[in-house]
This record gives C-alpha cells, structure tokens and sequence, in this order.
C-alpha cells in the first residue's frame, strides 16, 4: 500500500513543488523505512507534520526535524 500511495504522489507533485504531508506518515514502521519510503518520493522540499505515531522518524535528529517543520 505504501508503494502505492508513493506512486501516486509522484505522478502529481513535481520534484520541484512543495509537498506537506499531514502525520502518521510512518505509522507501523521502523524510522529506517520511513527514512526509505521518504526517499522514494520525488519531490525535494517536503514538509511533515508529526503525527502521533511519527516518534521513531525523529529519533536521533535534531531539534528542527523533531520539531516536524522538514524533512
């Protein structure tokens, strides 16, 4: 599901827009395959806001990441 969902983002948000994603983007995942399944996504300036289950994203980050403003 999640390769779709990927998929489909990049199919209409060009590598130059902006992309905001609105929490849990890494709900029932390690941060390592967040780390990788955000790789995946073309667009460069991506933007989260932390979700409750977006914890182990930000583990070992630093403040500005932590604090959700980019990834």
């Amino acid at each position: 599901m999640n390769s779709a969902i990927v998929d489909a983002v990049n199919e209409r948000v060009p590598m130059t827009d902006t992309l905001y994603i609105l929490g849990d983007f890494s709900f029932k995942m390690t941060g390592a395959d967040a780390r990788r399944l955000r790789g995946k996504i073309v667009c460069k300036d991506v933007h989260l806001l932390r979700g409750n289950h977006d914890s182990l994203l930000y583990r070992g980050q630093d403040e500005r990441c932590r604090a959700g403003q980019h990834i």
